[in-house]
Formats: structure tokens, C-alpha cells, sequence
């Protein structure tokens, strides 16, 4: 079976969104940190706005959670879900089972985005602040509004790591069962390949 590696998260930017990017950079100006709030180049983060938004699905975005069990038994977890998968002739990356175990594994880092989402709706009297943004409490980008109707969390180095680690696990197991049992047969549905993660879920 050949799973791809977890695609990098993209990093949302609502300037180029809304055409408001300066088409040349000033090559005497030190570009500003798109991690971070900037006042100099933006609104104050809580100026609210009127526009239309969709609140969080905390069901595909990861928040700051305790860890359900030890990284030990985390990896001994995934290790067995795909071995059971491969032995039922299955590839479930995109199933909720797995994605319930994946965003468990991974919100152990994660910031606390529930929290900052919850303060700045509170600062905003519960509108969209004007940048469609939330940060945490130093200035740092969390998630990002598309006017599609959905949130972009901006997934940090650390959630990337276990990102990517969940994977390799759940690839190396699969490898595991077909070297020992012989390569599986997965049901005529396409290329296996795991879903581009802009979330563990």
C-alpha cells in the first residue's frame, strides 16, 4: 500500500484573499511576520465587522485537549487500527474512527483555539473581527476565516510533527501486515492516498 505523507498545512492569508498584497516588496522594509499580529499594517485585532460567519466546527478543528492515554499507548493504538485495517482489506484514513484517534493524538499540542475564539467573540460583542482572525493572547495567528464558509486552523511545527508521525505509523503498520501476509487487496475506489490535512480530522 503507498500512502502519501501528510501534505503541509497552508498557511491562510487574508490579504492575498482580499487582493489588499502590495504587488512588490520594499526591499529597504523587513517583511512583516504573518504568524503574528501586526498593528503597523492592521486593524486592531478585535474591530468588529459585519460579516457574515460561520462559527468553529470544534469536530474538525483541534483545541488544546488532555491527552486520552501516553504517546506510548497512542502509538500501540494506531499501530493496531491499521493493522486490523489491513487485515479487513480496508483504508480508513478519512474514516471518523480514525480521524477521532488522529485529532486525539495531535490536540495534545495544539493551542488552546476554543479559548481564543471565545475571547474574541467576547471582545467583539460576538462579530467577526474586521481581519478574520483569531489570534492567542501574544498576537499569534490561530485560524483564519474563508468566506467559503469554513475556519483554517494554522497548524504550528508541533501538530505538523504528530501530523506526520500518525501517519508513519498507521504506513509503517500497513507495510507490516502485507510483508507478513502478502500485499492487500483494497476495494476498486481509486489511488490510496491520505486526504491534504488543513486539520487532524
Amino acid at each position: 500500500m503507498r500512502v502519501s505523507e501528510a501534505a503541509r498545512m497552508e498557511n491562510f492569508d487574508i490579504n492575498k484573499l482580499l487582493g489588499t498584497e502590495s504587488s512588490k516588496a520594499n526591499s529597504k522594509t523587513k517583511a512583516p511576520n504573518r504568524d503574528y499580529y501586526d498593528p503597523s499594517i492592521q486593524a486592531d485585532m478585535y474591530t468588529p465587522s459585519n460579516i457574515f460567519f460561520v462559527p468553529p466546527n470544534w469536530n474538525s478543528i483541534a483545541s488544546k485537549s488532555d491527552p486520552l492515554m501516553s504517546d506510548e499507548e497512542f502509538e500501540k493504538a494506531i499501530w493496531e487500527m491499521a493493522w486490523q485495517d489491513a487485515a479487513n482489506g480496508k483504508e480508513r484514513m478519512s474514516d471518523p474512527e480514525v480521524s477521532k484517534l488522529r485529532g486525539a493524538y495531535v490536540s495534545v499540542v495544539s493551542p488552546d483555539r476554543k479559548a481564543a475564539y471565545a475571547h474574541t467573540m467576547a471582545m467583539t460583542g460576538g462579530k467577526m473581527p474586521i481581519d478574520q482572525t483569531i489570534y492567542d493572547s501574544n498576537g499569534k495567528r490561530l485560524m483564519s476565516y474563508n468566506p467559503s464558509g469554513f475556519w483554517l486552523p494554522r497548524t504550528n511545527d508541533d501538530e505538523k510533527a504528530r501530523l506526520i508521525n500518525f501517519n508513519r505509523i498507521y504506513q509503517e503498520a500497513y507495510a507490516a501486515y502485507e510483508a507478513e501476509h502478502g500485499k492487500v487487496r483494497l476495494p476498486p475506489s481509486g489511488p490510496v492516498t491520505v486526504k491534504r490535512l488543513t486539520s487532524p480530522f
